[in-house]
């Protein structure tokens, strides 16, 4: 099959069944991936959905990207970014540029286009592109106790060295107490927040409180412990899960905090960490890209593995561009990834 006669468009409400039975050939884990693409493409309040670039040959689609818009914070400006996900091309369209084409398209009308989570082959090509990576994309672990030698090999002697590591570290002093308590809905003040964020020289999503209720109070089968810091205003909150796949490892998923509060960050880390263990964790993991967060992530224990979701981006904001080097800071929470972890 050619890539001849294959015309790009942006998909319209009645081609959701054809994108849905698109993916249902096409996608390894689709079950997987159908539970949530409800929420994320009719339910975001960030856009009415469904947002994909579709390639169709004789009106019949062969490719497809889905696009999240997401609204980023830049010394209190808005930037207008895109999340490109669940990228796909009919296997006999694959190698004649299909691909590349389709990621073009998606990454226009946007800021800056967005990638995480994504298998080697759309990394390759979107390097290829000129997408760059961020700046420590990798995860992080604390280990409490490693797994035996037999079943792990010698990835149970790098656990051995994290826990000796984790059990080393002076954890930091809690000297100025903080109110922290496990909340059911995010309140108003963090819109507050959001704006409080949003004037720093950092590039982050702007998380007010519909987005937030949305991320982890609406989302489909996940289901999310979060802390609130503070009293009559937030200072910032945490979120955690246990992973579905290893219930004896736990998440941090996000952290809501100025990079200049660190001690209700290390409150909320403090909390989040012991009620883990309470839980029966005995590994958790974390994705965190601000040099900052890192820091007091390392004062709890934790350290960086060569596991990285392949986190890249392509700059069209002149302002951003100018800017020199930004400092980003994304979780695991941010984008799709998480879902399935």
């Amino acid at each position: 099959m050619s890539s001849n006669d294959i015309t790009l468009s942006r998909a319209q409400s009645s081609d959701i069944h054809e994108i849905l039975k698109f993916y249902e050939v096409n996608f390894d884990n689709w079950n997987e991936v159908r539970r949530f693409w409800s929420w994320q493409q009719l339910e975001n309040p960030s856009f009415q959905g469904p947002m994909h670039v579709l390639a169709k040959k004789k009106d019949v689609i062969v490719g497809c990207i889905a696009i999240n818009p997401v609204r980023l914070s830049f010394k209190n400006s808005v930037i207008n970014a895109a999340w490109q996900q669940d990228s796909l091309v009919d296997k006999p369209l694959r190698g004649q540029g299909l691909g590349r084409k389709l990621i073009h398209e998606a990454g226009k009308d946007c800021d800056i286009a967005l990638a995480k989570g994504t298998g080697a082959a759309m990394y390759g090509l979107r390097k290829s592109y000129g997408y760059q990576d961020v700046k420590n994309a990798n995860y992080l672990i604390w280990i409490k106790e490693p797994r035996s030698l037999k079943s792990r090999g010698w990835k149970s002697i790098a656990e051995v060295f994290f826990s000796l590591w984790q059990k080393a570290v002076p954890l930091p002093h809690l000297d100025d107490p903080i109110r922290v308590s496990e909340i059911s809905a995010f309140d108003k003040s963090f819109d507050d927040l959001a704006d409080l964020l949003s004037r720093q020289r950092i590039l982050r999503i702007y998380k007010c409180r519909r987005y937030l209720n949305w991320r982890y109070f609406q989302c489909p089968e996940k289901r999310y412990t979060v802390f609130r810091a503070g009293n009559k205003d937030a200072r910032g909150a945490i979120v955690t899960c246990i992973s579905h796949r290893d219930k004896e490892e736990g998440w941090i998923v996000d952290l809501i905090c100025s990079d200049d509060d660190e001690k209700c960050a290390f409150a909320l880390l403090d909390k989040a960490i012991r009620t883990l263990r309470l839980s029966g964790i005995k590994r958790i993991w974390v994705f965190a890209t601000l040099p900052t967060a890192r820091r007091w992530l390392y004062r709890f224990g934790f350290l960086p593995t060569n596991n990285s979701p392949n986190f890249t981006h392509c700059l069209q904001n002149s302002e951003l561009t100018q800017a020199g080097p930004l400092a980003w800071d994304f979780w695991h929470g941010d984008g799709d990834t998480e879902l399935y972890t």
